[in-house]
C-alpha cells in the first residue's frame, strides 16, 4: 500500500538528480530568473511539512489566459495562478522565498526535498514521448545540459507524474471556481482559497491511500497517453493503455471529485 510513505514517494523517489547537470556549480540564476508557479498539492505539502501557513510563501498573479487550472476570487473576475513569492536582495531580479544563498556565491535549495514540481523537472519536457532539455527561455549557460550518458527514465517518470498531480489540481480548482460561481456576490479572499486547498489536499490524502504502488504506477504511466500533446511537429501515435489502467484511473479521479464535494469544502463567511 502507498499509505503514509506517499508523500515521501511523492517528493524523493521520483526525483531526477540534478546532480548530473549544471546545479551543483550554479549560483541559483533559475532561482532569481523564474516566477515559479505551483500546484495546490505542492503548496499543501510545504505547507503541511513545514507547519507555516501558504500565505508565508505564495502569491498570485492573473493568467494572461484564462486556463482550467485557473482559480477565482470573483464570480466575473480574472483567474489566477498560485506561485512561489520573492525573497530580498540588491539585485534587480530577486530570489525565491527559499533560495539558501552559501559561502563562494552558490545558491541552494532550501526545500529541497519538497520543491515543487516544475523545479523538480526543470529543464526536462516531454516531446513525443521522449525527454528532451528545454532550450527555449533556459537560462542555463548554453551546452550544460545533455542527455548522454543519463538515465531519463526518473526525469520521464517524474513528468507524467506531474501530469497526474495536474490533473487532480484541475478538479480541485474546477469545485473551488464552482463554489465561486454559486458563492457571495463579493466573491472570496485569497486566504479563504489557502484554506480551501488545505481542506481539500488534506481529504484527497484518504484517496491516495487507498491506491496500492502498482496502481499509482500504472496510472503514472498512463498520463503519457491523455496529457496534452505537445504542439510542434508531428509527434509518433502514443501507444494506448488497457482498459483496466483506464478504469483505475476513472474510478481514482471519481473518489477525487466526490470528496470534493463534500459540504465541509464550502469557505466560512469572511
Amino acid at each position: 500500500m502507498v499509505g503514509s510513505v506517499h508523500r515521501s514517494e511523492r517528493y524523493l523517489s521520483y526525483m531526477p538528480c540534478s546532480a548530473l547537470g549544471p546545479c551543483p556549480d550554479c549560483d541559483g540564476h533559475c532561482c532569481y530568473y523564474y516566477a515559479v508557479a505551483v500546484t495546490g498539492y505542492d503548496a499543501y505539502i510545504i505547507a503541511s511539512t513545514l507547519k507555516i501557513g501558504m500565505e508565508q510563501f505564495l502569491v498570485f498573479w492573473p493568467e494572461r489566459k484564462p486556463t482550467d487550472e485557473g482559480f477565482k476570487l470573483q464570480r466575473a473576475g480574472p483567474t489566477f495562478t498560485l506561485g512561489l513569492n520573492k525573497g530580498h536582495s540588491r539585485r534587480k531580479q530577486k530570489p525565491c522565498i527559499f533560495l539558501v544563498k552559501l559561502r563562494g556565491g552558490t545558491g541552494r535549495c532550501g526545500i529541497y526535498s519538497l520543491r515543487p514540481q516544475v523545479c523538480q523537472v526543470f529543464p526536462a519536457q516531454l516531446q513525443g514521448g521522449e525527454v528532451v532539455w528545454r532550450e527555449k527561455g533556459r537560462v542555463c549557460p548554453k551546452r550544460t545540459w545533455s542527455t548522454e550518458n543519463v538515465d531519463l527514465a526518473p526525469w520521464r517518470l517524474s513528468l507524467l507524474r506531474m501530469e497526474l498531480e495536474r490533473a487532480i489540481q484541475r478538479a480541485v480548482v474546477r469545485r473551488w471556481n464552482s463554489l465561486v460561481d454559486s458563492g457571495p456576490e463579493e466573491g472570496y479572499s485569497i486566504e479563504q482559497y489557502f484554506a480551501y486547498l488545505m481542506k481539500a489536499y488534506e481529504r484527497l490524502e484518504g484517496v491516495r491511500q487507498e491506491v496500492t504502488g502498482q496502481q499509482m504506477a500504472t496510472m503514472i504511466e498512463l498520463q503519457g497517453e491523455i496529457a496534452p500533446a505537445p504542439r510542434g511537429p508531428a509527434t509518433p501515435k502514443r501507444p494506448r493503455s488497457n482498459d483496466r489502467a483506464q478504469g483505475t484511473w476513472r474510478r481514482f479521479m471519481s473518489q477525487v471529485r466526490e470528496q470534493l464535494r463534500s459540504p465541509a469544502l464550502i469557505p466560512s463567511p469572511a
